[in-house]
């Protein structure tokens, strides 16, 4: 009996959960393929490192399986799909036609029987027709032991194009060739009667579905992370497009006062194309997030380098004149001066707070 290692990394993880369609015509070796991997894997000397917990048959052609793999727990759900010829077109038995709800699937025909071939071909091709969401998958040629090694090697030896030729036998350079350019998945050759492959197949399909998982583990990790980022930047842009309204309204409101001839009118203006400036890019930056718009978030960053030319230009001209003027000297504040100095205050009362 296996022992359970606590100090193993993957211990109290949860059980990997995977569903497995095995589809294939009548009488290709479904079912046998199906219990030879249950039952003849069980032979620790031929499989060691897999180890089986649990194996439930159901009565509905449904299989459940629990094993240890690469040190991982997995369920494995393994459901019989057959292929029927209905009017002249091959659809799988029963109302549901595709196969999106599973994680894997086994597309099983039998060399000894061209027309299961023939009827896989047609029922995949009307997947595809259908737009149907193609899982990780493998395509199992099953009763390799029935055919005669010197008939083998005559149809290997064969160059047609297609999978069976006329007298009815396969040509299995066809057969690859198909599964490579259309199926575009692994080809594997087994014998559900002495066990020959089956457990490679099926660890083949399992490791198919792992790196899928991990790979849609480390989308959702990064879609996780851009979702974080376009969050801040949307917060970012919209302070910036209330600090342009502040410092317009600010420019305007100090603009239309009436000033004195002594008074600044040029800060008021360079406060007021500050704020367009900032406001503008804030807005359409914003939009630019929302909607991944790379040629937005460009215009945001050229319109930035005005906006900081302007405001570092702004920032040093007017402390400049502040010192420049009595107001410093005499503690007397012009009447524009004191109301940018009491913007300003105002300001920093808020970002204190």
């Amino acid at each position: 009996m296996r022992t359970t290692n606590r100090d193993d990394p993957n211990f109290g993880k949860p059980k990997i959960k995977f569903r497995i369609a095995v589809v294939g015509a009548p009488q290709v070796g479904k079912t046998t393929i199906i219990k030879q991997f249950m039952q003849g894997s069980l032979n620790s000397d031929d499989t060691p490192e897999i180890n089986f917990d649990k194996l439930i048959e159901e009565s509905d052609g449904t299989y459940e399986i629990e094993l240890e793999y690469n040190r991982l727990q997995y369920i494995i759900y393994l459901e019989e799909k057959p292929i029927v010829n209905h009017e002249g077109k091959c659809i799988m038995e029963g109302e549901d036609q595709y196969l999106n709800e599973y994680d894997g699937v086994l597309y099983t025909f039998a060399l000894d029987n061209p027309e299961s071939y023939l009827m896989l071909q047609d029922f995949y091709n009307g997947q595809v027709a259908a737009g149907s969401l193609f899982r990780p998958r493998v395509a199992v040629a099953n009763k390799i032991d029935l055919i005669d090694p010197d008939d083998y090697e005559n149809m290997v030896d064969l160059t047609k194009s297609v999978a069976v030729d006329n007298e009815g036998k396969f040509n299995f350079n066809g057969t690859k060739k198909w599964v490579a350019e259309t199926m575009n998945c692994e080809y594997a050759e087994i014998s559900g009667n002495d066990h020959s492959n089956v457990d490679e197949v099926f660890m083949m399909l399992i490791h198919m579905m792992d790196e899928k998982e991990e790979h849609k583990a480390a989308t959702s990790s990064c879609l996780h992370k851009l979702t974080n980022i376009r969050f801040l930047s949307g917060l970012f842009l919209n302070f910036l497009s209330l600090m342009g309204i502040v410092m317009l309204s600010a420019g305007m409101y100090s603009g239309t006062k009436p000033q004195r001839p002594h008074d600044d009118n040029w800060l008021y203006v360079i406060m007021f194309f500050i704020g367009i400036f900032t406001f503008i890019p804030g807005v359409v930056g914003f939009y630019g997030v929302k909607y991944s718009s790379k040629e937005y978030l460009g215009a945001v960053i050229t319109m930035l380098i005005p906006i900081t030319i302007l405001s570092m230009a702004y920032t040093t001209f007017f402390f400049i004149k502040i010192s420049e003027l009595e107001i410093v000297q005499n503690n007397i504040l012009t009447e524009g001066s004191a109301r940018v100095i009491s913007i300003l205050n105002v300001v920093d009362v808020l970002l204190k707070c």
